[in-house]
This record gives C-alpha cells, structure tokens and sequence, in this order.
C-alpha cells in the first residue's frame, strides 16, 4: 500500500512488483487479498491498480480520534496570519513523519504541504525533531543513525527546534518545533513552510519564537509541562551569574 501511494497514479503489476523487487505471482496474491479486504481497487477500465476507498474512511475517522488534531487547528491558523507562511501539522509514522493538516498561506505564491504526505529522515527537520524527541524515551546507548549524526540531536534537544534551507531540493525549507501530550512525550511536530530564499541567512528568531510560542501552547491545551518546564529553566539560566562576573564587576 505505501508503494500504491507512492506511484501516486494506478499502477499495474509487473511496476508494482518491480518497485518491491517481488515476482509478479506474489505481487497478484497480495493484491487479491487486499482488493477482498476492501484496501486496493482495481482501476477500470485500465489494468492497473490504485488503493481504495475504505483507506480513505478510515483516515478520516483517524484524524476524527487523533485529540491533536483536534486542538492544534485555531493555533495553526494564528500561527499561519503572523508568520504570513503556511504551516503543518505533522506526526510520527515509522522512521519518519506524516503531514495531518496544512494551513495554507494567504500569500503568493502559497506552498500546500498534502495531508498524508511522508516527511523522511534525514532532510525533513519535522522528522529529526520526531526522532530526537523519540529517542529521549528510549534506552540510553542507541546507536545514532549515519544519516543523523550526534551534533544534530544535541542541537535540537538544546534549542527546541530544526531547520533545513531546502528541504526537498525543490527550494522550499522549514522550521519545525514539538508538541507534547499529557505524558510529556513528544505527540507532533509543528513546521513553518516558506521558500528556501527566506532562510537564506538562516531561521529568523522572531518566526522561530512565534513557532516556540504556538507549540508551546498547543502541548500545554494537550496537559503538557514540558514547554513551561523548558521556559522556566532558560530564565533561570539567564538569571544566574556568569562565574567571576560579580567578582570582575567589583575589581573595575
């Protein structure tokens, strides 16, 4: 199925099998069992094959049961008139991430992200920050990835957020910063979507804040501390004295 997805348009066996490096019979007995269970439709009158409708229902009534989706939208869409960009809702699926909603810009050009649309290791920033969030969860010692090296999980885990100038190679970037559930485990990831022109020198700290702002938010409607607990150390780390500079402000 995420081959028939991927294809975007009806394919027939024989590509089908060859993108899945699988024999053409074996290919035809999933299909089969697939198009009974209402998950694959054949293409008529083509020789060709495209996922179904049930999918379709099913998605729905998962984004009805998804309490983020739910939440986040006013937040979004606010998010969405004061970066003047268009933003994404995204969550975890597999190695990687899954665009929920996008609140398109109402600007010229507007870039739509497609709901569905998979968010890949290691270009997309919303898929490192779903899977450095993911890892502070897991057993100490994992193995990072060759395609996510140390230095970038230390960066999002220190600043809160990722960015990548061109995130597709097709001159779009994005920021992405955590949404938090209950559990304060991370439960999404929001991303600001904007030409890769307007990165150029990097993210701007007012568009970063405003993306803080709104997550920030979104996880504390969802039951989370994590965002406040976060805030409340940066003050007081801020607060705190460098070592020597009172002793250094009495000698002058």
């Amino acid at each position: 199925m995420d081959a028939l997805a991927e294809f975007r348009e009806p394919v027939r066996l024989t590509e089908l099998a060859r993108a899945l490096k699988m024999t053409l019979p074996r290919i035809s007995r999933h299909v089969s069992t697939l198009r009974a269970l209402g998950f694959i439709e054949k293409a008529e009158p083509l020789e060709a094959y495209r996922l179904g409708t049930k999918l379709f229902v099913l998605g729905q009534i998962a984004l009805e049961q998804n309490a983020l989706v739910h939440v986040a939208p006013p937040h979004l869409s606010r998010l969405r008139d004061q970066v003047r960009h268009s933003v994404i809702l995204s969550t975890q699926s597999g190695e990687g991430g899954v665009v929920l909603t996008c609140i398109p810009s109402n600007e010229s050009p507007t870039i739509v992200v497609r709901p569905g649309t998979n968010l890949k290791m290691p270009n997309s920033p919303s898929a490192r920050v779903l899977s450095a969030f993911s890892r502070v969860a897991e057993e100490d010692g994992a193995p990072f990835q060759n395609n996510y090296p140390e230095d970038r999980h230390k960066f999002i885990m220190a600043h809160y957020y990722d960015f990548e100038t061109d995130t597709r190679g097709s001159g779009i970037g994005s920021i992405a910063a955590p949404v938090f559930d209950h559990n304060d485990q991370i439960a999404g990831v929001v991303a600001v979507v904007m030409p890769s022109t307007a990165l150029a020198a990097g993210p701007n700290p007012a568009i970063v804040k405003l993306l803080t702002d709104c997550t920030a938010q979104i996880s504390s409607t969802m039951g989370s501390g994590a965002w406040s607990r976060r805030q409340v150390s940066n003050t007081q780390s801020a607060s705190t004295p460098v070592r020597g500079q009172r002793k250094n402000r009495h000698a002058s």
